[in-house]
């Protein structure tokens, strides 16, 4: 049997070992928090020379691990150093010497509740930040990747039909983003769609159910159903038009529309609705659209502030585009003629994108690299053109099949693109190689819309919808 007075002597050493690490790791700590990180200017976020010489040069880690793991100890520092308080007032308790061996377990296992605790809040932080957080290239700033869409790295050949979300999602009218897909800045993996019965549905990947019901949303169809992200204030937009010639935004916080814009076209047919998170100068705008009518910008009062491009076309899909370099936004617009662009601060046009021969053309996305800017549209002739956004030059037609009409796409990287299809098939392009690569079968009806998401048991997955009034899951 081991003497009481060893067995003291052992616990008290072990304590001390401990107390001698938690001293080295504090040195590191302070080391973190004590790091001189230069202000930046909110207003100027791409004119922060000092910002990004210091993330670039100033503080090198070995690996975007540790950048993160820095990231997350110096964002919620505070937190952090009241736990450590706790911690050294246990370890370095005068009367440590004098404490029986029940004093000293409970000790120990406080001890131990503290770091998992601490654990435990540090594991949030760190998925938090992971998700937020895109680390740049060495030859890119901080601030480049604002613009961009993530690009997933899973090769798409091989991927293939999983399983059915729903099947009450929109039926009529052919048209792109009827649904949208995205991670929300509470953390959730949320589809939202509209219905046949005019509500809007939101399904939580992560539960794998309808989480959420609006009914009575619209009084008729629901064409568009987007998502925007407020970088700045941290809120996620869902945004829908319809027949019946509103426009919503919704609150994901009280599933609450936020503003309703009534009779916003004189026509009906509000086929396609963006929102512009403008960053440079902290406003967010609304652009809707309808068939022989001319597009209109709303601020988020619901004023109209003006309309801009052409009254004698159908508009099937605008979005907004940042242009990170020229720092000019832009407004695109696929249409009943051709593609065309416009620059926002004054709704003049800027280009067109006119293939041959001329058909209809039903979504397009800009991907913005290093070395260009890349426009990338679908037509009613079955194919997807490549264009230099500011040359207005074609680089590349990629064909399918002449019987095909094209609706959405979905950019899955910068070699990879998907398309929806009426013959009732998702399609896959090489868009370094210029080639139509293969087609994915499930649905029963005109696919019309595609969405990119992570999933949290799937990981990086596809999402399509289809006139069937089912959203598919791809893994």
């Amino acid at each position: 049997m081991i003497p009481l007075r060893q067995k003291n002597k052992e616990k008290l050493d072990e304590l001390k070992n401990i107390s001698k690490k938690n001293e080295e790791n504090e040195k590191d700590i302070q080391f973190l928090l004590n790091i001189k990180i230069p202000e930046f200017d909110k207003k100027n976020m791409d004119n922060n020379q000092k910002l990004l010489d210091f993330m670039n040069n100033g503080y090198k880690l070995s690996s975007p691990k540790n950048f993160i793991n820095s990231v997350k100890l110096l964002n919620d520092s505070k937190k952090f150093l009241q736990t450590s308080i706790k911690l050294n007032k246990k370890l370095y308790a005068n009367n440590v010497t004098s404490l029986n061996d029940e004093k000293k377990k409970k000790l120990e296992n406080k001890l131990d509740s503290i770091l998992d605790e601490l654990e435990k809040e540090f594991d949030k932080k760190m998925e938090q930040i992971e998700n937020e957080i895109i680390i740049p290239k060495d030859t890119e700033s901080i601030y480049a990747s604002r613009n961009r869409i993530l690009k997933f790295k899973k090769d798409p050949k091989g991927m293939s039909y999983k399983e059915d979300i729903c099947s009450s999602a929109h039926k009529t009218n052919s048209i792109d983003r009827v649904f949208c897909a995205f991670k929300s800045f509470s953390g959730q993996q949320l589809i939202v769609w509209g219905t046949p019965q005019h509500t809007i549905e939101f399904f939580d990947l992560g539960k794998n159910k309808i989480t959420t019901t609006i009914a009575k949303a619209h009084n008729q169809t629901i064409f568009s159903c987007r998502h925007y992200a407020d970088l700045k204030n941290r809120i996620d937009y869902v945004i829908t038009s319809s027949y019946d010639r509103t426009v919503k935004i919704w609150d994901l916080k009280t599933y609450s529309y936020l503003l309703n814009i009534q009779n916003a076209h004189s026509g009906y047919y509000i086929y396609s609705v963006s929102i512009l998170c403008d960053e440079k100068n902290e406003s967010n705008y609304i652009i809707t659209s309808a068939p022989n009518d001319y597009m209109k910008v709303w601020d988020f009062t619901g004023n109209c502030l003006r309309t801009f491009g052409q009254n004698d076309e159908s508009t099937y899909f605008i979005d907004s585009y940042y242009d990170t370099k020229g720092k000019e936004y832009y407004i695109l617009n696929a249409n009943s003629s051709d593609v065309k662009s416009y620059t926002f601060k004054d709704g003049k046009l800027y280009h067109k994108y006119k293939g041959i021969p001329q058909t209809w053309h039903m979504s397009a996305v800009v991907n913005e690299t290093i070395e260009q800017h890349i426009l990338i549209e679908s037509d009613g002739n079955g194919y997807i053109r490549m264009w230099d956004f500011h040359s207005a030059n074609l680089i590349k037609s990629i064909p399918s099949s002449p019987t095909l009409n094209l609706r959405g796409i979905c950019l899955w990287n910068d070699e990879y693109l998907f398309a929806a299809g009426n013959d009732y098939q998702v399609k896959l392009f090489d868009l370094n190689n210029g080639k139509f690569i293969k087609s994915f079968n499930a649905h029963t009806s005109t696919v019309c819309s595609l969405e990119k998401i992570v999933h949290p048991k799937y990981g990086e997955c596809l999402v399509s919808q289809g006139l069937d009034g089912k959203l598919k899951l791809w893994v």
